[in-house]
């Protein structure tokens, strides 16, 4: 599978290649930029119109049985550049796709940055660096477009908020009985709710049904008893039965996934919802596209998108910050459990 890595354009980048050969091996090297399928000229250290390639050089000494083999070059446009290597002693072939920006997507967060998390100012300053916006101290006074960017990152952050079940936004809700009482308020952050997880006096399950569900069960909806099954109406939970003296005080516990608060300017020190780390994968640069194509669409747009969602670059498979943070994060037990009716 070829290599891909985010690289500085403007800025000399050494390609490293461990190859199991030794160092009378003649291996070629062929740097093509995909916008104009120009080709670096190593004589001239310069993209040049007609195909050329030049020569790597191997380390002195090998590491083991491996031996590096490097050569330099310099991205001189935000673009896709394709390194193609080719041992010509073994007949082997190796690529690399270098993909140039202004500033390099991060891809994997520092250590102190996967351990905190980010502030509201640093997701702040994390997009403007990405869009080569001046980073600021506060987040007092923003001017129209700055508001427009942090706008925008709260919106990014409600829309994966609402993409799935984010362990993260689990948490727990519970209701009291109150005697001849069958409606009961709906959290107003919940946005999916378990229906596995309702359990009457927290010891026998509640069935939980769609209202259409309950309408073709032509129940009596003022019979006094034990609740025997939930289900949602607007902004209220319905039970059946109604709750009668005997069922008063005693509750039904449940979980739901909630919508995340508000990043605000007045707490520029506030934590946002995002696992440590994924607020730089995934709100940091979905924020970056959505700007970038608000502002009219840069050339790195697609770049940041399958940063967050995946995608194909240069033909090969990107499967995008989103997906990771999906596979540690997301509740796959209630995923397979509500498969049929995802969406409440």
């Amino acid at each position: 599978m070829a290599k891909e890595e985010y690289i500085s354009t403007n800025e000399q980048k050494v390609i490293l290649q461990e190859m199991l050969n030794n160092l009378s091996a003649t291996v070629w090297v062929s740097i093509k930029r995909k916008g104009d399928s120009y080709t670096w000229d190593f004589t001239q250290n310069t993209f040049t119109a007609p195909q050329t390639s030049g020569q790597m050089a191997g380390e002195a000494a090998p590491v083991g049985n491996l031996i590096y083999w490097t050569a330099s070059f310099t991205p001189s446009s935000n673009d896709i550049y394709i390194v193609t290597i080719y041992d010509e002693t073994n007949d082997e072939n190796y690529t690399i796709y270098y993909i140039a920006v202004n500033n390099p997507i991060t891809t994997a967060p520092p250590s102190s940055e996967a351990a905190s998390g980010l502030t509201t100012l640093e997701i702040m300053n994390g997009v403007c660096t990405n869009l080569g916006l001046p980073t600021l101290g506060s987040l007092s006074s923003l001017d129209t477009h700055y508001q427009k960017i942090f706008d925008t990152i709260n919106e990014c952050s409600i829309n994966i908020a609402t993409h799935t079940f984010w362990l993260p936004l689990r948490t727990k809700g519970l209701i009291t009985l109150q005697e001849n009482i069958f409606l009961y308020d709906v959290p107003g952050a919940l946005v999916f709710v378990d229906e596995y997880s309702f359990k009457y006096d927290k010891r026998k399950k509640l069935s939980y049904l769609k209202a259409r569900e309950f309408d073709n069960l032509t129940l009596d909806e003022t019979l006094i008893g034990e609740p025997k099954c939930i289900f949602r109406e607007g902004d209220f939970f319905q039970i059946y039965k109604v709750p009668g003296a005997q069922e008063a005080n005693k509750q039904i516990p449940y979980r739901y996934y909630q919508m995340p608060s508000l990043l605000t300017v007045s707490n520029p020190s506030a934590k946002s919802w995002f696992p440590a780390g994924f607020e730089r994968k995934v709100l940091i640069n979905y924020a970056t596209y959505k700007m970038m194509a608000f502002d009219g669409g840069d050339p790195q747009t697609s770049i940041y998108y399958a940063d967050v969602f995946g995608g194909r670059i240069a033909g090969v498979d990107v499967l995008g910050g989103l997906y990771e943070m999906k596979s540690l994060y997301e509740d796959t037990v209630i995923q397979v459990e509500m498969a049929d009716d995802t969406f409440l």
